[in-house]
């Protein structure tokens, strides 16, 4: 392993996983922040790729930008959806484990887009997500009994119904990535550059609620910390250290997009997955019973299994003992 795919790796791991972490202690304070989120993180991201990979506009792009409209309009809506969701009754581990189930959403498309065939593994895997998922979101919320549940079951629903629409279209946009880099071949930043630029005139419908959300941050309060003498703006510190993970992050998997395999990828990043997961459980005391704890050991074990990991695994031992036998 080189070191550029060593220092992804950690990026991955440490840039993702705070992003997480820096994102739920914003939701705590403003369920309705995802708007606001979003928008910094696009607008970051773009300033900064637009200055260092297309020299302010000095350098033309490889991919012509009329490729890039319909991966943009997935990126945004898988994005915007994902973190509209905290709106709608959604956990981060909830969301964490639905996100899980991308591989599903990857192969129905595959098969229906792509026309791919699959073997058995594989729809045992899927199979094993679907229901992890299903166990995980069926517990999470108990029957409504009172009429003023119903609200919160039917926001729930809601929740739910964006995720789904946040976790087909980002598969969706994984395809036509795929089948940019066979065209055009691997230009990663430049992608990220194009993608997050001219994602950011559709925010122009959500300017009211940015703003709002912005009149909700400016009047927090200065909260004392252990490491400071003084106190602090602690929710915008928050803010800024999420903007600045999510750009690390996405530099991070895309560097391992142009390096690595597709199985190393969905490996790392669903170590990543869980790792944030346990952090979300035990440090922001979501609740999390057993079945949970079931549904979760079904979704992450179906994605190893549909990454073939187990099976390469093995046949890497069984080479060496091969070897030793013809010897």
């Amino acid at each position: 392993m080189n070191a550029r795919v060593l220092v992804a790796v950690v990026g991955v791991f440490v840039a993702c996983g705070f992003n997480v972490f820096f994102l739920e202690h914003l939701v705590k304070f403003s369920p309705g922040c995802g708007d606001l989120v979003t928008f910094s993180q696009f607008f970051f991201t773009a300033a900064f790729r637009f200055v260092t990979v297309t020299k302010c506009g000095t350098v033309p792009p490889v991919v012509p930008l009329r490729e890039y409209f319909f991966a943009v309009l997935l990126y945004f809506a898988s994005s915007l959806t994902g973190n509209l969701a905290f709106l709608f009754n959604i956990s981060m581990p909830i969301q964490m484990i639905f996100k899980s189930g991308s591989v599903m959403a990857s192969m129905l498309l595959g098969i229906l887009i792509l026309k791919k065939q699959y073997s058995t593994s594989k729809y045992v895997s899927v199979a094993m997500i679907t229901i992890g998922i299903a166990m995980c979101l069926l517990l999470s919320n108990d029957k409504p009994k009172k009429a003023e549940e119903q609200g919160d079951m039917f926001s729930f629903i809601c929740g739910l119904s964006l995720l789904l629409v946040s976790l087909f279209t980002g598969a969706r946009l994984g395809i036509t990535q795929q089948e940019m880099v066979s065209k055009f071949g691997k230009h990663p930043k430049e992608m990220t550059c194009y993608i997050h630029l001219l994602s950011l005139p559709f925010f122009v419908f959500f300017a009211k609620n940015i703003m709002n959300q912005l009149y909700i941050f400016s009047q927090a309060e200065l909260e004392a910390v252990d490491w400071f003498p003084v106190k602090v703006p602690l929710v915008w510190i928050y803010f800024a250290l999420n903007i600045f993970t999510q750009f690390l992050c996405v530099t991070s998997v895309t560097t391992l997009t142009s390096e690595l395999s597709a199985l190393a990828i969905t490996v790392i990043l669903t170590l990543r997955k869980f790792m944030s997961l346990i952090v979300s459980i035990v440090y922001f005391r979501n609740p999390f019973t057993f079945y949970h704890w079931m549904g979760t050991v079904l979704v992450f074990t179906g994605t190893l299994i549909f990454s073939e990991v187990p099976q390469r695994m093995l046949a890497s031992k069984e080479k060496p003992d091969q070897g030793k036998k013809d010897d």
